[in-house]
């Protein structure tokens, strides 16, 4: 079976894949869930592909056949105790414990980290404002009095 497609999902093979004109993988890409058989080549075309359609695209690997993937990809992540060198240096993140479940613990934590410190910046934003209008009052206050 070399091309296997219906209204919810695609099947490829990386030969038929490779062939596919603009246009054609346009269409495809969005649906495609297997890429059977591909080269690294065909695997960093996807994930141009997909960046050019607006996808965040992460990567996942282990081995050294996804490493311009890796390195093409908005996130790539590379396993710490299975992965090869080739795919550490390629990819932006290491799972130290080769466990997806860290990829999922991690985002949480970035997003509270994230979330704290957009309060901590509306925060500090407030106090220098409010700061600024007090120095700024206070000085022309006492402009009209002096200070004698």
């Amino acid at each position: 079976m070399r091309y296997l497609h219906s209204w919810r999902y695609s099947i490829m093979e990386g030969s038929v894949f490779r062939k596919l004109s603009d246009a054609e993988m346009t269409e495809v890409v969005p649906r495609l869930q297997v890429l059977a058989r591909s080269s690294p080549e065909d695997k960093k075309i996807l994930v141009e592909k997909l960046k050019s359609l607006g996808e965040i695209v992460g990567v996942t690997d282990d081995g050294t056949n996804k490493g311009p993937a890796l390195k093409t990809a908005n996130v790539g992540f590379s396993m710490g105790i299975a992965g090869t060198e080739v795919a550490k240096e390629a990819s932006d993140i290491i799972l130290t414990d080769d466990n997806f479940s860290s990829i999922v613990s991690a985002i949480v934590w970035g997003r509270c980290i994230n979330d704290s410190v957009r309060k901590f910046l509306q925060f500090q934003i407030t106090v220098i404002n409010a700061s600024i209008f007090v120095t700024l009052l206070s000085a022309i206050g006492w402009g009209r009095k002096g200070l004698y």
